[in-house]
This record gives structure tokens, sequence and C-alpha cells, in this order.
């Protein structure tokens, strides 16, 4: 376990810690995201036509998902600073990657086990809370443990994590046979695996606060600890002073490029069921493991191929500016696919899956080491990433609020065949402008 005392230290180029830290945090991350994405790909959509009409769908998916998205953006900021300041004498990341990935299966386990819209409501915002607490101070270990010169090739390796949890998440979704395992199977991973990860990780420690701040902070009273709270809250979603334009940049980039993600994630079940007439859930969470199986290899390969190009040529924004555009394009071929009739059009959006894949590994290979990489306080990077991270959870509030509360119902009253269409194209301009930005980041090649 390393003790800070003083100033704080980055790890070197030679720091062993990297070497047997990547597996451990690979595998704390896939089970989190497998536990999600299990409720996110299509699992919370099924279980919302189970309990509504096919009509009403869209709007219910999107005010859950979205409100879920809310408590995932407060998660992740205010872990972030509060991990940055425990003074645990087990380190200041491990209680928060233990009690988000517990937290986390209980809210899956509810959401399972919902009943009405308003538990399944409850139980996937408590999920999101928890899995997004758990994401930020695991992603944080990342600035703790990884030497500058191979952070490139840890995101690249890393950013097969989302892909290989999606095609995990998508097996389950179609082979465990009830809502409730589809869900909780998954949720039990994480908590294996976020357990192992901090059992085994060489946590930073702060030391205790001196005799002096303790007293101090035994007098002060209550009416001040209140008069600070607000200040401090909203301090824990603004970047450290000093770091210029470049993390809004790079927030701005991320999001939107998540934003044209989100917008086909979140949707393609109901895109079946709307214009390609697949109305089983089953057959729905069929296709999307297609899909899934389709896109994984083309993540996984251009995500560590990306990574390694990051660190041999030094050039991170060229990458993600070609991911952005790569995202965009897939997306547009999804949009167009149901004009080709229906084996076809199934056929092409497998072919605009694998364009998105190519795009995601490139942007997710080379985004968090160029994050990182413009972090202006070591001691603050834990807060100043979770607050980055907020750009990847903002999109799945905006998503369903754009799209299935505003474009798709105003769409359906207009010219419904175009409804869906005309949502992913938008999607498409988001991740294009969204690569495009990454140009105004400045001081990294």
């Amino acid at each position: 376990m390393t003790t800070l005392t003083g100033a704080v230290t980055q790890p070197t180029g030679s720091d062993p810690r990297s070497t047997s830290f990547v597996p451990a945090y690979y595998l704390a991350s896939y089970g989190l995201y497998v536990a999600i994405f299990s409720a996110t790909l299509g699992g919370v959509s099924v279980k919302v036509q189970g309990l509504v009409p096919l009509d009403q769908a869209a709007q219910q998916l999107g005010l859950i998902t979205g409100l879920g998205a809310v408590f995932s953006i407060l998660a992740q900021p205010i872990t972030g600073a509060a991990s940055d300041r425990t003074r645990w004498r087990h380190g200041m990341r491990r209680p928060w990657i233990l009690a988000g990935a517990l937290g986390t299966f209980v809210g899956l386990a509810g959401t399972g086990a919902a009943g009405d819209l308003a538990s399944l409501t409850i139980s996937f915002c408590a999920a999101q809370l928890f899995a997004n607490m758990a994401h930020a101070a695991a992603n944080a270990t990342i600035a703790d443990q990884v030497p500058a010169a191979h952070r490139g090739r840890v995101a690249g390796a890393v950013a097969s994590c989302a892909p290989v949890s999606l095609l995990t998440a998508a097996v389950a979704l179609s082979y465990l046979p009830s809502n409730f395992l589809r869900l909780t199977v998954p949720a039990g991973c994480a908590v294996v695996f976020c357990t192992w990860f901090a059992l085994r990780l060489d946590d930073r420690v702060l030391p205790p606060p001196t005799r002096v701040s303790r007293q101090a902070s035994g007098r002060a009273s209550g009416r001040a600890w209140g008069r600070a709270l607000w200040p401090a809250l909203r301090r824990s979603f603004a970047f450290a002073p000093g770091s210029g334009r470049n993390l809004t940049w790079v927030w701005a980039t991320r999001a939107l490029i998540m934003l044209g993600f989100a917008g086909v994630g979140s949707y393609l079940t109901l895109y079946l069921a709307a214009q390609f007439q697949i109305t089983d859930g089953t057959d729905q969470l069929r296709f999307a493991m297609y899909a899934i199986f389709i896109q994984t290899p083309c993540v996984v390969l251009a995500g560590h191929l990306g990574g390694q190009l990051a660190d041999r040529t030094g050039h991170r924004r060229l990458l993600v500016c070609w991911g952005g555009l790569l995202i965009a394009a897939g997306i547009g071929i999804v949009a167009g696919a149901a004009v080709v009739g229906h084996d076809l059009g199934l056929a092409t959006v497998l072919v605009g899956e694998a364009v998105i894949g190519v795009g995601v590994g490139l942007f997710l290979g080379v985004d968090l080491a160029l994050a990182i990489e413009v972090l202006p306080d070591p001691a603050r990077q834990a807060k100043d990433l979770a607050v980055l991270n907020t750009a990847a959870s903002i999109p799945q509030v905006i998503a369903p609020v754009l799209g299935g509360l505003l474009v798709l119902p105003l769409m359906r009253d207009l010219a419904p065949d175009l409804a869906y269409p005309t949502w992913f194209g938008l999607s498409a301009v988001a991740s294009a402008v969204g690569g495009l930005l990454v140009w105004k980041i400045d001081g990294v090649r």
C-alpha cells in the first residue's frame, strides 16, 4: 500500500505496479460494465415492453434511463472528490469500489424483480448510482498506478473491456431464462471481480490529518459546515483551477461522440420493432447479440492498434477524430438500413455496427490517455477524471430526452417511417462534430 506524505508522486516508467494492476483493473471494469450493460442493452427495455404498450415504450424507457443517468452524473464527480480526500488506513479508492459493487448488485436485483414502473425506476437509478461510484474510484487508479509512457497501451487494452462486456451482456440477455437472472448474474460477477481488484490494489493512503487540523475541524459549528457544503458540492463538478480550456474541450469531444453512440445503443431494440417488425423481446435481444458479435472484434482490434500507434507516434487527437467520424458513418448506415428491405436491411445494420465498432475502438483506445495527459493537478486527478466521466453519463440523459420524449414522438406524428432514421441521423451528426472538436485541445499531438 502506497502512503502519501506531502506531494503527490506520479508513477514512473519503471514502476512495477502497472504490470499486475492492468489485468485486475480490466476484470473489475469488465464486471461493472457487464452488470450495467445487461440493464441498458435490453434488460430494462424488455421489462418496460412487458409493463406498457409498445407505442408508450419509447417514452417510458427514455424517462427511466434518463433518470438513471442523472444519478450516474451525480455519483461520478462527488465520489471522485470524496475519494481524493478519503483517509481510510486501507486506501483512498478501495472503500468506494467495494461499496459501489455491492450497491450495484442490490439495485439490479431490484430492477429484475420489479413489477411496476415505479419500483423499476427506483431500482435502476440505485444501480446506476452505485455502479458509477465504483467506476469513479476505479478509473482514478489508472492515474495512480500507470506511468505516463504506458497509458496509451493501457487505454488501448482497456478499450476492449466495454465491447467484450457488451458481448457478455448480450449473451446473458439471450440465454438466461428470466429477467431476474439476466440482471443478477452479471451483477454478481461485478461483485466478485471488484472485490478481487480492491483486495489486490496497492492503494494510495493519505496521511492522517494533523492534531491541529483535527482540533480546528472539531470546533467548526454545524452551521458553518452547512454553509460550506453547497460550495463543496459545486466544486465537485468543476475542473481544477489552472486547467484552462483543455479539459473543457476534452469533455465536449467525449460528450458529443458518446451522445451519438448512446443514441443508437439505447434504441436498437425498439428500432427493430418499428422498422423491421421484430416485436418479440427474445428475438430483439438475439439480434442485438449478433450485432455485438460483429462489433466486438472491431472494437478490440481498433482499440489495441490505436493505443499502440498513439504511444509510438504521440498522435492522439488524430485517432480520436477518426474515431468520431467513423462512429458517425456507422450510425448513418444503420439509419438507412430499412430502405433496402427486411433481410438486406438487417444485414446492413450489422455492417453499420461493424463500422461503429472500429470508430469506438479508435476513440476509446486513446481517449483516456489523452484526458490524463492534460490533467493539471495530480492531487485532484480522481475528481477531474470523474468530471470528465460525466461526458459519458450526460448523453445518457440527453439521448432519452431528445430521442424518446422529443424527436421520436414528434416524427411519429409527422412521418412515422422516418422517426428512427431521423433520430439516428442526428446522433451521427453529434459524433462527427465531437470528433472534429478534438482539434481545439492544446498541448497534445
